[in-house]
């Protein structure tokens, strides 16, 4: 598992590497010295019957601690286990607050 003091040592390398937490939750860290915290999770089928393996972005590193890190991908797999993929619910959202933003700017506009 990672802890805090771990991640704050990890230095950008040449190449893109990742630092394991639990359950399927890492950060990625690429050469440039961005740190970003991903969710790999199994959601649907492939056309050959295999289990298709997904990547959900979860934020990036420091403005998302470790400990908010591990609750959104707590939420994700909650998400997975009731059906739902966590990837798709997210885009969902997005549209959703984007469309009424689009609402609110026509609405002003008439006015």
């Amino acid at each position: 598992m990672l802890t805090d003091a771990k991640i704050k040592a990890a230095k950008p390398t040449e190449r893109a590497y990742k630092l394991a937490d639990s359950g399927q939750l890492y950060l990625s860290s690429s050469p440039a010295g961005g740190r970003h915290w991903r969710m790999n999770y199994a959601f649907g089928k492939k056309a050959d019957g295999t289990t298709k393996q997904k990547t959900l972005s979860l934020g990036s590193y420091p403005s998302m601690a470790l400990t908010e890190a591990r609750s959104r991908r707590d939420e994700a797999k909650a998400q997975v286990r009731d059906g739902l993929d966590p990837g798709m619910q997210r885009r969902i959202a997005m549209r959703t607050v984007r469309a009424q933003g689009e609402n609110m700017l026509e609405r002003l506009a008439r006015r």
